[in-house]
């Protein structure tokens, strides 16, 4: 168990570290835009989106209504595409998640507010029968933190609905994308539940 929390740990400074010398290097470059990623000292905001994401109801391609908690048993890597958002964000948000290894095929779900089952369909074919859950948030919900920020993000969840890692897409910061999936990876392996 010892040994689990030392690679946790250890993978976590470990991507903190890249993502502090990526952004370093960017604002030497003169790039002011940097991505969002929260965790650790942003817990307030991160609270927030607990508090939505607990209540929340989905629908699944089988046209099945679930709640967000009853799906994730595990931790799990998370996209969300709000409402009124950048589009060709999302898309390349899900194009550079789908190019990852097995590890994040198998432990990612993706939100999205569809118009109907149709478009669910669509969309996976689209993203080449992408192996993602993909999951309908359904109108009945409450306006979501989440959609405020009308652009795509990333974040871990675990069963207990704890989000960890924030990472919100900007096309303006498009290498912070790879580093980051990069890191997510090496956490979805290093993660206990995974033993």
């Amino acid at each position: 168990m010892k040994k689990h929390i030392i690679v946790v740990l250890i993978t976590l400074f470990t991507l903190l570290f890249v993502i502090s010398l990526l952004m370093s290097v960017t604002e030497n470059e003169g790039i002011q835009n940097r991505p969002v990623i929260l965790d650790g000292e942003n817990r307030p905001e991160l609270k927030q989106i607990e508090s939505a994401i607990k209540n929340l109801s989905i629908r699944s391609i089988d046209n099945d209504t679930l709640m967000l908690a009853d799906i994730i048993e595990e931790t799990k890597f998370i996209i969300y595409n709000p409402e009124i958002g950048c589009q060709p964000c999302f898309d390349t948000l899900i194009d550079a998640t789908n190019k990852f290894s097995f590890e994040l095929e198998n432990k990612t779900i993706v939100l999205s507010r569809f118009y109907s089952l149709r478009d669910i369909k669509f969309f996976k074919l689209k993203n080449n029968n992408t192996p993602f859950a993909i999951y309908d948030i359904l109108k009945t919900n409450p306006e979501c933190i989440l959609d405020a920020k009308e652009k795509p993000m990333a974040f871990m969840c675990d069963s207990t609905l704890s989000i960890s890692q924030l990472f919100v897409y900007d096309p303006k910061n498009k290498n912070y994308l790879n580093a980051y999936l990069s890191g997510i990876e090496t956490l979805l392996k290093s993660s206990p539940e995974r033993k």
